[in-house]
């Protein structure tokens, strides 16, 4: 999926809040997905509400990671991933801040 710039930069935050708020009271919610060919993707509340979250990052100029749920980082990896020195990771860690094997 392509998402131009342009198109994202007149999305109003607002707006993507009332639609979301909107759409999580539907009962029987049904979305899709449309590329420039015409095919068309089903997707689920769930994922609808998340592409809205992505979108609204993107207009507030945030970064987005996307990690698969399985995966797994060395604590280097996780440290440098979110941001912080191993040290304070391991420290982290150690508290129980997130599971890790």
């Amino acid at each position: 999926m392509h998402l131009e710039s342009d198109k994202i930069s007149k999305l109003n935050t607002r707006s993507i809040k009332q639609v979301d708020s909107h759409c999580s009271r539907i009962e029987d919610f049904k979305a899709k997905l449309i590329d420039s060919n015409g095919e068309e993707i089903s997707i689920s509340q769930s994922e609808y509400q998340l592409i809205l979250k992505v979108l609204q990052a993107i207009k507030s100029d945030q970064i987005i990671h996307i990690v698969s749920q399985n995966s797994k980082f060395t604590t280097q990896q996780a440290a440098d991933f979110v941001n912080v020195s191993h040290p304070y990771l391991i420290k982290l860690l150690e508290q129980g801040w997130a599971p890790c094997s």
